[in-house]
C-alpha cells in the first residue's frame, strides 16, 4: 500500500498548479462577459489527492501554452481516455436569466462559446464548449468548466423533475461546499488524503467500490481527523 501514501500526493499538488495558472489566464481573459466570472471551485476529488486513480497528463490534451509538458503519443498515459478535472463557476448574480430551464441551458451554452473562443483567441488553448460545459486542454489535464445558475434548479424542482434537481443541487452546491471544506482539512493535516486513499482502497479490495463515493469516505475518515475520541 506505499503507493497509496505518497504518488497520488504529488499528483495532487500537481493538478492543483496547474489549475492555478490555468485559473488566472480564464479571469484575464473573460472581463468581457456579460456576466463577471465571481468564482470559480474545484470539485474533483484529484484536486484533494482523495483520488484513487487520478488523471495523468495525456499527449492529447496538450495544447498551446508556456506550461505544457514534454508528452509523447507513446506514454502509457496515451493509452488511457481523458478523465476530466470538473470546476463549477459562479457568475455574478443577475435578474436578466430567463425564467425556462431551456432558455437558461441556452443562455449556458452561449456562456460557454465566449469563454471558449476567448481563452482560445488570447492564449492559444483549445477549448470544447457544449451545452452543459466547457473542457479547456491545459498541461496535459483538461478542465470541465461548470456554469452554476441557483434558478435552473429551483425550476427543476417547481416542474416536479425532482431528480434532475437533487441531481445538480449536489453537484453544484454541495460538492463545491464538501470541497471547500476537506480541501482545508487536507492542509491542516497531511495524513488526512492518504488516508482517504487508504480506505477507499481497502473498500474496493472488499467489492464496495462502486457502491461507495469518494466524498463518503472523505465524511468517514474526516469524522476520526476531527473527532479523536469515540
Amino acid at each position: 500500500f506505499d503507493d497509496l501514501l505518497q504518488p497520488r500526493a504529488d499528483t495532487g499538488k500537481e493538478i492543483s498548479a496547474y489549475w492555478q495558472q490555468l485559473s488566472k489566464l480564464i479571469l484575464a481573459t473573460v472581463d468581457s462577459l456579460p456576466l463577471p466570472i465571481r468564482s470559480m471551485q474545484p470539485i474533483s476529488p484529484a484536486f484533494r489527492s482523495a483520488d484513487l486513480q487520478p488523471p495523468t497528463p495525456h499527449p492529447s490534451a496538450v495544447s498551446g501554452t508556456p506550461f505544457e509538458p514534454t508528452l509523447s503519443s507513446t506514454s502509457p498515459a496515451a493509452r488511457y481516455p481523458i478523465k476530466p478535472l470538473e470546476v463549477i463557476v459562479h457568475l455574478v448574480q443577475s435578474s436578466r436569466w430567463p425564467d425556462d430551464v431551456t432558455a437558461i441551458r441556452k443562455v449556458r451554452s452561449a456562456f460557454n462559446c465566449e469563454i471558449a473562443a476567448a481563452v482560445n483567441k488570447a492564449h492559444g488553448l483549445e477549448a470544447i464548449p457544449s451545452e452543459e460545459h466547457v473542457d479547456i486542454l491545459f498541461s496535459g489535464y483538461v478542465f470541465r468548466l461548470i456554469i452554476h445558475h441557483q434558478r435552473e434548479i429551483t425550476l427543476l424542482e417547481n416542474s416536479g423533475d425532482v431528480n434532475t434537481a437533487t441531481a445538480l443541487f449536489h453537484k453544484q452546491v454541495e460538492l463545491p461546499l464538501h470541497a471547500t471544506h476537506f480541501t482545508a482539512l487536507r492542509h491542516a493535516n497531511q495524513a488526512f488524503s492518504p488516508t482517504v486513499r487508504l480506505v477507499y482502497k481497502w473498500l474496493e479490495m472488499h467489492m464496495c467500490g462502486p457502491h461507495v463515493d469518494v466524498a463518503f469516505v472523505e465524511y468517514i475518515v474526516g469524522y476520526v481527523f476531527v473527532c479523536h475520541q469515540p
